[in-house]
């Protein structure tokens, strides 16, 4: 344990901030001395990001870093990965490949496992299988007061029901349990189309996406510059990963087809679940559709053809295994909304693409802090507000996407 010192740290603005103290971590005792140390001086803790973590500086807290405490271990035989808190998604993958399995990873393999899971996560997987907190079977934490729990179904279940979706509220991860899918080979890939393609296949995608199977996620990214180097400006790239029998995949691929006709190119292939290298569009905005309307289509199209227009939209139809979760499941929130767009653009393209939205948001994508609320149904929002009166009544874990205490 690195004894606390005032020290300096970047934000994501890139500005210096400064904790009033700072903690690498190597073990469970090294956190909970930590959080009691907090507590003692009265001070919020936050905990350094590895992906999918806080947006909010740590400046004048006690930060703990947990990247560290690395390592993963899987039963095989039960499907399970436990997993430490400074483990990223890369460590989950190789070590689950061994065994013909694949975690519910995201579309970024260098992420952490802890934040993602806590604020719901989504990748190829999410709709065969669920989103990565569907598919939390237990967490190990050190909770607000220096206490060492266990949430579980049977165990602490109002705090295992709030971390599926619920972020960093409610405690300091110290293990997660995780369930594998049997996935061991997928066909992944992008096929490129003229961006003159895009709104008749964006049409199609929001007539006929809830009719592919669960097994096939299809991810249509609008890009402002093309990575051919025979197709210069804009174009239509869509990316896509079939997880299910081999043997089915070209009834799956016949609506990729009819989506975006002949491509220009396209590099679809058998591949590894850790092979998957399907490119992931950075999140400065994110917006949920009850439909894919012509006047949103053609306002994307139109944005990455303008010069000062989005560097990337991607699209996606979630469904499946998201849209019907299990009884019990987290507060990860609106579930029945089929689509969304992940901005990458500046706040002109943001709002250009808010008027048909839902307003609803998704946590990992959220950039904003003050805009929290909108992660969650209502009825999941003071549910959540109850749960952190009782696990964190002070708010001391408020350096993130905060959830007040009721």
């Amino acid at each position: 344990m690195t004894t606390p010192t005032t020290s300096t740290h970047p934000s994501h603005s890139g500005q210096a901030v400064e904790p009033a103290a700072a903690v690498e971590a190597r073990s469970i005792a090294d956190i909970r001395s930590a959080v009691l140390q907090a507590r003692r001086r009265g001070l919020p803790v936050a905990v350094r990001s590895t992906g999918h973590g806080s947006l909010v500086s740590p400046d004048g807290a006690m930060l703990i870093s947990t990247s560290s405490m690395t390592g993963v271990d899987l039963d095989p035989d039960r499907r399970i990965a436990r997993v430490r808190p400074g483990a990223r998604w890369s460590d989950v993958i190789a070590a689950a490949e061994l065994y013909g399995l694949a975690p519910m990873s995201g579309d970024t393999p260098s992420v952490g496992v802890v934040g993602y899971t806590f604020g719901g996560g989504v990748g190829w997987l999410a709709r065969p299988y669920g989103y990565g907190a569907d598919n939390l079977v237990s967490a190990q934490l050190v909770t607000a007061d220096g206490e060492l729990v266990r949430a579980a179904a049977e165990e602490h279940p109002d705090l295992y029901w709030a971390i599926r979706g619920g972020g960093g509220n409610f405690g300091i991860a110290t293990e997660l349990e995780i369930r594998l899918a049997p996935v061991s080979r997928v066909i992944a890939g992008v096929a490129y189309a003229d961006i003159d393609r895009a709104a008749e296949a964006l049409q199609w995608f929001g007539d006929h996406a809830a009719e592919l199977p669960s097994t096939f996620t299809v991810a249509p990214r609008l890009l402002r510059t093309s990575p051919l180097p025979q197709h210069a400006g804009p174009v239509l790239a869509v990316g896509a990963v079939y997880a299910g029998d081999l043997d089915s995949a070209a009834t799956a691929f016949s609506g990729l087809h009819a989506m975006i006709g002949a491509p220009l190119y396209d590099d679809f292939a058998v591949r590894r679940y850790s092979g998957i290298a399907v490119p992931g569009t950075r999140p400065q905005g994110f917006e949920m559709y009850r439909e894919l309307s012509d006047g949103l289509i053609k306002t994307a199209v139109d944005s990455v053809i303008d010069e000062d227009g989005g560097n990337a939209l991607e699209f996606r139809h979630w469904g499946g295994a998201t849209a019907q979760p299990a009884p019990g499941a987290g507060p990860v929130g609106h579930r029945d909304v089929p689509f969304s767009i992940k901005i990458d653009g500046g706040p002109e393209v943001v709002a250009a693409l808010a008027p048909t939205a839902t307003g609803g948001k998704f946590l990992n994508f959220l950039a904003d802090p003050t805009q929290t609320r909108r992660a969650y149904r209502m009825h999941d929002w003071y549910r959540l507000r109850e749960v952190k009166r009782r696990w964190d009544p002070d708010n001391i874990f408020r350096i993130n996407h905060n959830i007040p205490p009721a």
